[in-house]
């Protein structure tokens, strides 16, 4: 990215793609599924609403207890769990994050899968899932 008045190229690092991520639960970017789950809401194709159930783990955290959804945890959860009925949902949400940091002219993404689990082996998992999902 060009900084006007400057010589020098500005270099910007997108950090929205980290499972610390928090969206307040009465927030206008959490409410429930068409079948009254509790969902992350985001724009779809052609700015159709879409709805990414929060996972059953996200829900029993203390979090979403006190009032947050970890949200790209929850998408990063259904997108590797091949066999949920939100798969592809997780994958349309992380997707979207991509498309609204570049859009916004990020020239590289920081992702952060930290709080996925406590297991370290489960954390290195889940970077290598998305690094190579994101790629």
């Amino acid at each position: 990215m060009k900084v006007k008045n400057r010589d020098q190229e500005f270099i910007v690092i997108g950090e929205n793609i980290h499972c610390t991520r928090v969206l307040l639960r009465k927030g206008k970017r959490v409410g429930e599924s068409p079948n009254g789950e509790p969902a992350v809401l985001f724009p779809g194709n052609n700015d159709e609403a879409k709805f990414l159930p929060v996972p059953e783990k996200v829900q029993k955290g203390n979090d979403f207890k006190e009032g947050r959804v970890k949200h790209v945890q929850s998408a990063v959860l259904s997108a590797m769990d091949k066999n949920s009925p939100n798969h592809q949902t997780g994958l349309d949400y992380i997707r979207h994050l991509i498309e609204r940091q570049a859009n916004a002219g990020a020239d590289f993404l920081d992702l952060n899968v930290d709080e996925i689990s406590y297991s370290h082996d489960d954390q290195q998992d889940a970077m290598r899932w998305l690094v190579t999902t994101v790629q």
